[in-house]
């Protein structure tokens, strides 16, 4: 599994490739699977956000 962080400003991007696990969602109705997002500032809750997404992704 590789993360990435991509700076583009305003934005950075954090992804995940496809060799992550991905958990469904519970409840979900579909079969669409976060595996990058964008963030414009790095704070506490965000961090916290990454590491939760990280420690899913190497499941």
């Amino acid at each position: 599994m590789l993360l990435f962080f991509r700076a583009d400003d305003p934005y950075f991007s954090f992804g995940l490739t496809e060799k992550a696990h991905f958990p469904a969602e519970d409840g979900a109705g579909d079969r669409l699977m976060a595996s990058a997002w964008f963030l414009t500032a790095l704070d506490e809750a965000t961090e916290r956000r990454i590491a939760r997404i990280t420690r899913a992704a190497a499941g």
